[in-house]
């Protein structure tokens, strides 16, 4: 499905409508709108800081596990630009987190704490690798930070994966190893460069 809002295209695939569906039916915790309420955020606080840096969104497209946002501009100029935003999803969540936790809401602390940690972690395309991606950029040259950025997100991939085929039960599991799988997919195609 495919509409514009405000000059921006969106783009929602059955991928992400039937994952969101899913996910809501398997929610045992009942953690599930919390926790879409969190990401709903999380790409707010985004929006907000490209605002902020003079970058409009060209388009937003919800496919599976990832919403994806695409400038207008390529680049921001500078590397404290870019790490502002991909750094204002997850503060978002923290700083919610923390005030939901202050006010005794311990199921949307979960939520957002949750997803703020997991959004930070060093590996593919959530915003801890691109982060991380960004820092490295700034030191090494380009073939030795791609390469250094793959290892270090197959190995964040890898332990995911680890983690959710040996720990848990259940929803948990499944989405820590189908978080390694594709964080793992990332890392390969970041070394190979596609």
């Amino acid at each position: 499905m495919k509409f514009g809002q405000g000059g921006v295209k969106v783009v929602l695939s059955p991928l992400f409508l039937a994952g969101v569906g899913l996910f809501l039916l398997a929610d045992g915790a009942g953690l599930g709108g919390r926790t879409l309420l969190a990401a709903a955020l999380h790409e707010l606080g985004h929006l907000t800081a490209m605002a902020a840096v003079g970058q409009a969104p060209k388009e937003i497209v919800f496919s599976g596990f990832e919403v994806k946002i695409t400038r207008r501009r390529a680049g921001m100029g500078s590397p404290w630009r870019e790490a502002a935003v991909y750094g204002a999803g997850p503060a978002v969540n923290l700083i919610f987190g923390a005030v939901a936790l202050a006010m005794g809401r311990r199921e949307s602390a979960l939520a957002h704490l949750g997803l703020g940690a997991f959004s930070l972690l060093p590996a593919g395309g959530l915003d801890g690798g691109r982060l991380v991606r960004l820092m490295l950029e700034c030191f090494c040259p380009g073939a030795a930070a791609r390469r250094a950025f793959a290892a270090l997100s197959a190995a964040v991939g890898a332990s995911l994966l680890a983690a959710g085929i040996w720990a848990g039960s259940g929803l948990g599991r499944l989405s820590l190893a189908a978080a390694g799988v594709w964080i793992c997919r990332d890392a390969w195609k970041g070394r190979t460069g596609g």
